[in-house]
């Protein structure tokens, strides 16, 4: 049996369920209170982390990113570009310092790459880790507010 296209529609719900077990099953302790809601072209996901700040110490950081998604030129990954960031309690200099800190803590996760500001991910890969064979390219990715469609 060969699936020719393939179309998955995603909800908010959906995407912080998938997240939430993401984070359980890793141990992420360093983010809490994570929340993905589909606007329209793009996510926002917002949390609530530590983050290291001299002279201060460590800190409670309640942060938002404004994220585009789309395919990667070859079809396999799909690219979250981080595109603004919202940080309480931060002084603006510092905004900057915070995506790198972020993006380092899902280094060396499981079909996740950090590429300069971009969360890149292998969703086919993860499928087939999951005991799903499938073969193809992600076509396109659309959003809209509280869901997400991926075809294939």
């Amino acid at each position: 049996m060969k699936i020719h296209k393939l179309r998955i529609t995603l909800t908010d719900a959906d995407l912080n369920r998938i997240a939430a077990e993401a984070l359980s099953s890793s141990r992420q302790e360093w983010i809490q209170n994570l929340k993905i809601e589909c606007l329209d072209e793009s996510l926002k996901i917002s949390g609530e982390s530590t983050y290291p700040m001299p002279l201060v110490g460590t800190v409670s950081l309640a942060f938002d990113l404004i994220c585009r998604i789309q395919p990667s030129q070859d079809g396999r990954e799909l690219e979250i570009q981080i595109e603004q960031v919202n940080a309480a309690k931060v002084p603006a200099m510092m905004v900057n310092h915070i995506i790198p800190f972020l993006l380092g803590k899902l280094s060396g996760k499981p079909g996740l790459r950090v590429r300069e500001r971009s969360i890149i991910i292998s969703p086919l890969d993860l499928l087939t880790q999951k005991g799903f064979q499938i073969e193809g390219v992600l076509q396109s990715v659309v959003i809209h507010p509280g869901e997400m469609t991926i075809e294939c």
